[in-house]
């Protein structure tokens, strides 16, 4: 058995405490933010909980645990480049499309009813 160099025994657990940070920064956010929101950070809280996963049996198992750990987290990364890369911009844009029509409606309609009241 190979013995995991120190400056990779340092990023497995720097990527560690990250994905601990992420993964409970979107549980809080999914529960307390927008709700328009919600589904995203819940995935994104998800796949962050799976690298917590991946990267806990990297920093806590043998050396050897590091190569299948890895084949795990490569596993999951197609889906983190969608869910957690593209989908939560993508969730944002259409939101703020939504929020600039209603914007722009509202705008409209007080702009009528200013030319109604100076009108009368």
């Amino acid at each position: 058995m190979n013995k995991v160099p120190p400056l990779d025994t340092w990023i497995i657990w720097v990527n560690l405490a990250g994905c601990i940070f992420a993964t409970a920064v979107n549980v809080w956010s999914a529960r307390t933010g927008w709700p328009d929101r919600s589904p995203v950070r819940w995935s994104v809280a998800t796949i962050a909980s799976l690298y917590v996963i991946g990267y806990g049996v990297m920093a806590l198992g043998p050396p050897s645990a590091v190569v299948d750990a890895s084949r795990f987290l490569r596993g999951i990364s197609p889906v983190a480049w969608v869910a957690v890369w593209a989908g939560p911009p993508l969730h944002a844009w259409r939101i703020e499309r939504r929020l600039r029509a209603s914007t722009v409606k509202a705008n409209d309609e007080l702009f009528v009813k200013r030319k109604a009241s100076e009108a009368a």
